[in-house]
Parts: C-alpha cells; sequence; structure tokens
C-alpha cells in the first residue's frame, strides 16, 4: 500500500515563491485602476481650472470607455503573451503603462486626459492586468483558488497605497472641498489650492506604477513557450495513472478544460450565462461605493481625510476577502459564500441612505460595498477556472468583468440624467434589490 507522501502533487515540492511574490507586486500596480473613487474628485476640480463650468457627472460618463479599453485587452492579454512572450509583453506594460500616467498631467482639457490616460494608459493596463494571474496558475496548478486569492488581494490592496499616496501629494492638508455649483446638488469640488497640485499627483502616481511593475517583472518566473510546446498535454487518463502529480483538482480541472474545448463552447454554456448574470447584478452597490464614496460623502462629511481613510480600510477590506476568498472557495465553495456576500449587500445600502452623515454608519456600510467587490475579484475567476480550466478560464475572466463596465454604465447614465431630481439616495435604494 503506497503511503499517502507518494500521492503529494509534484508542484508542491518546488514552490516559486519567488514568482508569487512577483506576481503579488505585478498586481498592486495594475491595480491602480481601482483608485478613481479617490482621486475622480481631484481631477475634476483641477480640470475646472481650465474647463470652466465642467461638472463631476461629465468626467464619470467617460469613465466606461477607460474600461472597455481596460477589460477588451484583459480578454487578449494571455494571448498577446503568450504570442509574443510573456516576459517581452510584460516589459512594455511596465514601461508603457506609467508613461502615459506621468503624460496625461500635461493635458489641459478633459478630452485630452482620457485619451492619455483612460485610453492609451488604459490599453496597456489592460494588456498586463491578467498576466501575473495566468503565471500564478501555471507556477501553482493545484491551487488555483489560493492564487487567485493573492492576485485579487494585490490588485485590491493597491488602493490602500495610491489613495494615500495620492492625498499626501494633492491635499496633504485636508483643505475642505467648498466650491459648489449652482448646475450640481450634489457634489463639491477643492479650489486651486488643491487643483493645481494635481499634475505632481499623476506624476507620483507614475512613479509608483513604475517601481512595483519593475519589482513584478525581476521576480517573476514567465513560462517559457517553446518549454510548454514540448511538455506532453495531460489527460484525465495520464493523471490518474501518475498519483505523483495527481490532485483531485488537477484532475477535475483537466477533466472540465477537455469539456470546453475553446471559448465560444464555453461562452454559450448555461455555467457561463448564469455566473455572468450573479456577478453583474451583484455589483452595483459594489461598483457605487468604490468609485462614488469620495464623491457622495463630501456632500454630507466635509473631511477629505477621513474619506480617504474609507477608501484606504475599503481596499484593506477588499484585499483580504479576495485572498481568504480564494481560499475558502476551496473549502466551502462558491455558493455558499456568495449567498453569505450579497445578503450583506442587501441591508448596507438602506443604512447609507437614512444615516450617512454618522461616521460610524458611513464606513460599515462602505465596507460592505468594498467586501462585494473583493469578493467578487475572488469567487468568480476561481469558479471560471474550476469549470472551464486555466487557460479558457482567464480569458473567461476578462469577459465576465465586462460586468463592471455594464454596472459603471448603468449608474453614470443614472449620475448624469437623473441625480439632480432623485438625488444619492434615490439611486441607492433600487441598487439594494439587484443583490436579490
Amino acid at each position: 500500500m503506497q503511503s499517502m507522501e507518494s500521492f503529494r502533487p509534484l508542484t508542491t515540492e518546488k514552490r516559486d515563491y519567488k514568482t508569487m511574490f512577483g506576481v503579488f507586486f505585478f498586481q498592486i500596480a495594475m491595480g491602480s485602476a481601482n483608485v478613481w473613487g479617490n482621486i475622480i474628485v481631484y481631477l475634476v476640480s483641477w480640470i475646472r481650472l481650465k474647463q470652466d463650468g465642467f461638472l463631476l457627472e461629465d468626467a464619470a460618463i467617460t469613465i466606461p470607455f477607460a474600461l472597455i479599453f481596460i477589460y477588451a485587452m484583459i480578454v487578449f492579454s494571455t494571448k498577446i503573451g503568450d504570442h509574443f512572450g510573456f516576459r517581452r509583453t510584460m516589459t512594455v506594460v511596465t514601461i508603457c503603462y506609467p508613461l502615459f500616467v506621468v503624460l496625461s498631467s500635461f493635458s489641459n482639457s478633459w478630452f485630452m486626459f482620457v485619451f492619455v490616460y483612460c485610453i492609451l494608459g488604459c490599453f496597456f493596463l489592460g494588456a498586463g492586468f491578467m498576466l501575473p494571474m495566468y503565471c500564478g496558475w501555471l507556477a501553482y496548478p493545484d491551487h488555483k483558488g489560493q492564487v487567485t486569492g493573492v492576485v485579487a488581494s494585490a490588485s485590491l490592496l493597491s488602493p490602500l497605497i495610491f489613495d494615500w499616496g495620492t492625498y499626501w501629494l494633492v491635499n496633504p492638508n485636508n483643505l475642505a472641498a467648498n466650491v459648489v455649483d449652482p448646475r450640481d446638488k450634489e457634489h463639491r469640488y477643492f479650489g486651486p489650492e488643491v487643483g493645481n497640485n494635481v499634475p505632481y499627483m499623476l506624476i507620483g502616481m507614475g512613479a509608483m506604477i513604475f517601481f512595483f511593475c519593475l519589482c513584478g517583472l525581476v521576480l517573476i518566473k514567465t513560462p517559457d513557450r517553446k518549454e510548454n510546446e514540448q511538455k506532453p498535454m495531460l489527460s484525465p487518463a495520464t493523471l490518474h495513472q501518475s498519483p505523483e502529480i495527481a490532485s483531485p483538482e488537477t484532475i477535475a480541472s483537466t477533466e472540465k478544460e477537455k469539456e470546453w474545448p475553446s471559448v465560444g463552447a464555453a461562452l454559450k454554456s448555461w455555467e457561463f450565462i448564469r455566473l455572468y448574470a450573479i456577478n453583474l447584478f451583484g455589483l452595483f452597490y459594489a461598483v457605487f461605493i468604490s468609485t462614488f464614496y469620495k464623491s457622495y460623502g463630501l456632500n454630507v462629511i466635509q473631511n477629505d481625510q477621513f474619506l480617504t481613510f474609507v477608501g484606504a480600510s475599503g481596499s484593506c477590506i477588499a484585499a483580504t476577502t479576495a485572498y481568504l476568498g480564494g481560499h475558502m472557495s476551496d473549502r466551502l465553495g462558491f455558493r455558499k459564500l456568495a449567498v453569505g456576500v450579497y445578503i450583506a449587500g442587501i441591508i448596507a445600502p438602506f443604512l447609507l441612505v437614512k444615516f450617512a452623515s454618522f461616521l460610524g454608519i458611513f464606513y460599515v456600510s462602505s465596507m460592505v460595498g468594498f467586501l462585494i467587490l473583493g469578493s467578487s475579484g475572488s469567487l468568480f475567476p476561481y469558479e471560471l477556472a474550476r469549470v472551464f480550466g486555466p487557460t479558457i478560464g482567464s480569458t473567461l475572466s476578462g469577459i465576465l468583468n465586462t460586468g463592471n463596465v455594464v454596472a459603471f454604465a448603468c449608474l453614470v447614465v443614472i449620475i448624469k440624467l437623473l441625480l439632480n431630481q432623485i438625488l444619492y439616495s434615490g439611486i441607492l435604494a433600487p441598487v439594494s434589490y439587484t443583490h436579490l
């Protein structure tokens, strides 16, 4: 009788911890996309110095275009890495993404800023977004849930660094947002004392992004395409005959990958349609909080430092949830975790509507939004990798993330057209029901 020791997965004997640290650092840089909730008021206050009468809802309506470029490139990022080489692709991202962030500091209009930062910069951001996760899956094929958790937590922990970094660069004296536009009932803006510091903030962001990308690039061991092509494809039969590399998750993953030989077949499946719908309807409150918590909060809580703390704390909550979600997915499964998270999502918006001026209620209700965001970042990629396999699952993760764009686009259209009539309270109440 064979001992249990002989059944250990081969991959756990020589774990590449350097690659995992590299994946973590690189994904922190990619997670700078999640800093919009903190900087959008700064950016609009800066642009108002150049374009008189520019409003936050005018800026918000353009953000989905940035998300479209990000997620469109996420869908093809692993294929681009496989075609041109993962290290070469990540090197280009390391140079170009922070470069365009820095160049956006020279914009003299919102249109120019959107073109440089949201289109050119986000093009390279999207190209590099899935590559760390894919490299991690290849390094730890038997622990995709844990890898997904590490990657998602790094992406969501990123605002902890970038929120405080941008705050200290642009508003270190915690000046109040005391500029009011008569056409905008729900927002307050900063004066030139804060707005004129935004170019320095963008240059600082570019430097931080480059640093984390470079650290990740140095540490990550990217897959060798020629080496991978020479390795025989593992089938379920091969795995069962080779106990030294067999594990239930590896066998199940490979079997699923055999069942779904193409992305097209997976897209037509009920499994993917169901997961897409759950992700879409569960994201409305999370997207609102992560993007508009400061814009909304400055009108009821005149404390930029506290609101920055809310965003930074939220990133920690989201990152912790993403990491633990990856671990817990391996044990409890997708359904139980999703149900628990969405129950909290039903309650939080109602509390925020009724008690937004109370700091404690505002904080706790906001944390629920970040909790949903973090759980979405690990539960759904894990479930896709489990059902469809790591290769197809990584591609489907980018497609599933278009739910973020759809949810955000719906919110900004409502804000643009109806905010002055129904106010934020009229938006938050219906959002609660989407979790049902």
